[in-house]
């Protein structure tokens, strides 16, 4: 269950915006002399989870003190806060599928023929993060009613953004021209949750720009993790549906 929940902090933390990725240059810079209200607009509309969507494929590469697993994934997501996850060995057959909602979270275990079931308190617990918190970890950006960013300011083409969200510090590193986080760091009061995300190969489509590629680095644990997402569809009409597994073991998530 420990590596479900590193998994499960990091998967699928940006997408793109076309249905294959393509690594293009953006021409003209979002922002040259905008007003900050202006910046914060630009920021919001870019938000990955404003849109249903549906990561086809991506390639999870996990490397820590037990050596370097590599996965492959997909994962839909229903608005407003329906997320289904499914985890593979890189020959294609599927050990996972984890379904979580805002207040629940389901996982059928097919190797151990486990139904793990547990509700938005366990999420926290097990996990450090409440449901509602995942769109952060896409790279969306979400603020608080603190009013520690009422004057912020571009410096060198980068804008430092503090916010508190649901009792977790987020710290955001923007790009004033891209309109899109650099880097983000998540950190709790106790410091048992310090993790680091950076972005690369940042690719536009239409009016949408995101990463390639995403970085993450959980200090605690001392994990490094490589998220590759090579095959998307956004937006995304279908519906997200979980079916537990037949005869599985019921076991509480603790």
């Amino acid at each position: 269950m420990r590596k479900i929940a590193i998994i499960l902090l990091i998967i699928f933390l940006n997408t793109g915006c076309s249905v294959f990725l393509n690594h293009e240059k953006r021409k003209t810079p979002l922002f040259d002399n905008s007003t900050i209200a202006d910046l914060s607009e630009r920021i919001k509309s870019q938000d990955i989870s404003s849109n249903n969507f549906f990561i086809e494929k991506a390639v999870i590469r996990i490397s820590g003190p037990d050596g370097t697993q590599k996965f492959l994934g997909s994962l839909k997501f229903e608005k407003p806060d329906k997320y289904l996850i499914s985890l593979k060995s890189t020959t294609g057959i599927e050990g996972m599928r984890i379904y979580i909602s805002e207040d629940s979270i389901l996982i059928n275990d097919r190797i151990n023929k486990k139904l793990y079931t547990g509700n938005s308190q366990d999420i926290m617990k097990r996990f450090g993060i409440p449901g509602s918190f995942i769109p952060v970890l896409f790279g969306d950006y979400i603020s608080s009613d603190r009013g520690d960013n009422l004057e912020p300011k571009c410096k060198e083409g980068k804008l430092a953004l503090n916010e508190g969200v649901n009792g977790l510090k987020v710290h955001y590193v923007m790009d004033c021209n891209k309109a899109k986080a650099l880097s983000i760091g998540i950190e709790n009061s106790f410091d048992l949750l310090s993790i680091q995300l950076t972005y690369e190969k940042f690719f536009e489509k239409g009016n949408c720009l995101q990463a390639g590629i995403i970085n993450v680095v959980d200090k605690n644990r001392h994990i490094s993790i490589r998220v590759q997402i090579d095959k998307i569809q956004l937006p995304w009409e279908g519906k997200i549906e979980f079916i537990p597994g037949n005869r599985y073991e019921l076991v509480k998530l603790l």
